[in-house]
Parts: C-alpha cells; structure tokens; sequence
C-alpha cells in the first residue's frame, strides 16, 4: 500500500438501482450473504485510518445504512447526501475537501465492490505523479452504433475502452473542475475533469472489478468470489 497522507476516498452511492428492478437500492443488496456497499468498503479497509472516508447516499436510506454500518463495523467515514445526478452527488461530498495541492481524492462506484487493492495503489500513485489517474479495460466485443431508424453503422473497436472506478485526482483540481455548471455527458469525473481542460492519464485495470447493474452482474460477482475462496482454501 502507499501512503498517502493527504487522501480522500468518495464513494459514490447514490443510485436507486431502477435496472435491478427491486425496492431495495442495489448497493444494500447481499452477494454472498452481505451488502454490496459493505464489501465496495471493505476493498478500501487497508487506507481505514490514512483515509478520510465519505459516502453519498439517497436522503431516504441514510437510517438504513447506519444500521448496516453497526453491524458490519465498516471503516470511519462521513455521510453525505447524494444529489438529482452523480455529479451533483460528487459535487456535494466534494464540500468536504480542502483545496490542496497535496491531496488526492478517489472516487469509487459504491456498486463496484471487487475492486482490487493493485488497482487503488495504482490510481493513487498514478494521480500523484500525473494529477490524475483513470482506470480502463479494454473492449473486446464487436460495436455497431445503431440509429432510430433501425440501421446500423459497424464501430471499429481498436482503441476503444471501457471506464471504471476509481478514478483518482489532485484534489484542489477536480473540486475547481466541479466549478462548472451541469451537462448530461458527465457521466463520470474524467469527463468533468477533462471538460475543465485537465489532461487524463490511464491505466488498464482488472475486467473483475465489475460494475453491479443488473440482476446478472449479482450472479457473476457472486461467482467471481467463490472462485476467489477457492483458490484461497
């Protein structure tokens, strides 16, 4: 692990898992007997005490999270109130990071919960040396984009990645860059980042650290940790 005095680490939890298609939120959603978010926060447990820790969440399910909390004795972390997009949700957790030159700030999906520590340490190192840090896998799949009129238009795929969490930056940086006013296409911090006019800096990452969306992405983490048991026993 790196030490990093300076840290802070965001995760983002905001979502109401409409695609999960259940009342629960998807990140209190159990694979392999607990919560998904409890385990996105046990993948950060090695920074518990280096780290300030804060978490976004829905207004509504905040009493239920500290009840989570209790009982799984999660890592210290602040609670904030997430907002209408996940901008605004990283906008709002943002108020409580100072402006330093010195600090890092990660932010994590809170449904990302096999996250592995090679990819943090390398996110934190990469944003100290860079400023920022975005972790990406390559897309194997065959493109097409297809229009409303039914037609499609084959899409090369050389060069083409896929984005994942966490993505890591100079604090006194993002926070500036989260200055500008809202646009639907951020989707993420590297894009507010890079709209600031930041450059980005990439790394490949794991195709493990899977992003929990839809009722099969719960089968598949849960499979990726059996096998992950087994190979330990």
């Amino acid at each position: 692990m790196i030490p990093t005095p300076n840290l802070y680490i965001i995760i983002t939890s905001g979502g109401s898992g409409q695609r999960m298609g259940t009342a629960t939120p998807k990140q209190f959603l159990p694979i392999e007997g607990i919560p998904i978010l409890c385990r996105t926060f046990r993948a950060f447990e090695p920074w518990t005490g280096k780290a300030k820790f804060i978490v976004t969440l829905p207004a509504d399910h905040i009493t239920t999270w500290k009840s989570i909390d209790e009982q799984y004795c999660l890592p210290s972390h602040e609670i904030c109130v997430g907002g209408e997009t996940r901008f605004h949700s990283v906008k709002n957790a943002l108020e409580q990071v100072p402006e330093d030159d010195n600090a890092i700030v990660l932010v994590h999906d809170g449904v990302r919960p096999l996250v592995l520590e090679e990819t943090i340490n390398e996110a934190i190192l990469t944003a100290q040396q860079y400023g920022s840090a975005i972790p990406y896998v390559p897309i194997t799949a065959s493109l097409r984009r297809l229009a409303t009129d039914g037609s499609s238009k084959a899409v090369d795929r050389n060069g083409m990645v896929q984005i994942q969490t966490p993505q890591a930056f100079n604090a006194k940086l993002l926070k500036e860059a989260y200055q500008q006013d809202y646009r639907p296409e951020f989707t993420d911090d590297a894009t507010v980042y890079e709209a600031a006019g930041h450059k980005l800096f990439f790394f490949e990452d794991s195709d493990t650290n899977i992003k929990i969306t839809t009722p099969s992405d719960i089968a598949k983490a849960s499979f990726l940790l059996k096998c992950k048991k087994a190979c330990h026993e």
